[in-house]
């Protein structure tokens, strides 16, 4: 869809060399040989899709598994002050991801976003593994460093 809208463009403005338009992301953009476009298309693009799912999915898919957390600290109830206190990793999550991005953001044309992107996908892996080590250790403040701190760093990175 994006090569025919770029093509169909590139048609109306009469621009050259279409091809090169359809690559969204600058990730090893191809030749303008059909099989590069082919392989670009369909091997690069799912792999690099596939870590920012990975990534940035459990970001706001947070709730989902906020219940089984509040069991494992032993709080039962969402709504009460003790619930409030799980559900603040998120909150230091959202915090860190928008004070880790101003900062991030000056390093991308320096060293490139890929391995910015990269290096956030794998430290988020990371901070999903701490996570989980922190909740088997019923450790509320591994939680708020792990999820909250390293996580949201992460994915201001991302």
């Amino acid at each position: 869809l994006l090569f025919a809208c770029s093509t169909l463009l590139a048609r109306l403005v009469h621009l050259p060399d279409t091809r090169v338009w359809a690559m969204a992301l600058p990730l090893g953009r191809p030749s303008n040989d059909d099989a590069a476009i082919r392989w670009y298309t369909f091997c690069v693009v799912p792999v690099w899709t596939s870590f920012g799912i990975v990534s940035f999915g459990p970001f706001y898919g947070f709730n989902v598994w906020l219940m089984d957390v509040l069991d494992v600290f032993g709080y039962h109830d969402v709504w009460s002050p003790a619930g409030a206190v799980v559900t603040t990793a998120f909150t230091v999550a959202t915090l860190s991801l928008g004070v880790s991005s101003s900062f991030i953001g000056p390093w991308v044309p320096r060293i490139g976003a890929r391995p910015l992107y990269l290096a956030g996908t794998l430290v988020s892996c990371l901070a999903m593994l701490a996570s989980g080590a922190a909740l088997e250790g019923k450790s509320l403040a591994g939680l708020y460093l792990a999820w909250g701190l390293l996580y949201g760093v992460s994915q201001g990175a991302v």
